[in-house]
């Protein structure tokens, strides 16, 4: 009775674990299909990208293809936690994505060369647009690698610019002479105190050489009264 009781309680969890097998199996399929689904857009996207060194001009269908495959490497990242290494080519989408933006930075340098006046039309009131075209100039130059030879005629035409732009400038006025402070003349106050001043001292002196003098007169006085006594 025993043996039958836990042959059933056996039969009983083996089928238990086969049910959670079928329940979760499915479970699992659908999680990971998802993924996989994700993941092969975003690749098979930028397979159907065009070879780098043919991206040579703002091309609108071009750029659309490369923003595209952008946004599916993303969706995978972010809905489905997709990293790097799911993604075979995603160097190749780096690599596109490199040269697009070295188009643009190319467009919109030739583009402000483009908008500005020839030389001989230049104006002060122009040196902000000549200093946009530098910048954006110098943007293309430093952070996508572009020659001036790839940027043709608007680069001579940006130093022509620039020159122009400096026959423009004023000449430094000089720098201003410090203003030096001459002592101020005599008004005639010290000279009138001195006068007073002597007077006061020799008023001084006189008082008392004429109290000894009657000092002494005193006591020549007594003297005599005391002789005569």
């Amino acid at each position: 009775m025993q043996k039958r009781y836990m042959f059933g309680l056996l039969r009983v969890m083996v089928l238990l674990i086969a049910c959670s097998f079928v329940v979760l199996l499915p479970q699992t399929a659908n999680a990971v299909e998802p993924k996989t689904a994700a993941v092969n857009a975003a690749v098979e996207a930028i397979s159907e990208l065009p070879p780098v060194s043919q991206i040579v001009a703002v091309d609108q269908i071009v750029i659309v293809r490369v923003a595209e495959a952008r946004a599916l490497v993303e969706k995978a990242r972010e809905e489905h936690f997709a990293v790097d290494a799911d993604f075979p080519n995603l160097a190749d989408l780096l690599l596109a994505e490199r040269r697009v933006a070295r188009v643009f930075a190319i467009h919109f340098a030739k583009e402000a060369v483009r908008a500005l006046p020839p030389r001989e039309e230049l104006t002060p009131a122009d040196r902000p647009a000549v200093v946009e075209a530098r910048r954006l100039v110098n943007i293309a130059i430093e952070e996508h690698g572009v020659t001036p030879f790839e940027l043709c005629w608007p680069y001579d035409a940006l130093i022509d610019a620039e020159d122009q732009m400096d026959e423009f400038e004023p000449e430094p006025e000089p720098a201003p002479v410090p203003e030096v402070r001459q002592p101020t003349p005599p008004t005639g106050g010290l000279s009138g105190l001195l006068p007073a001043g002597s007077l006061l001292l020799f008023s001084g002196t006189v008082t008392l050489i004429f109290k000894q003098r009657k000092r002494r007169h005193r006591g020549f006085k007594k003297r005599c009264c005391a002789k005569g006594g």
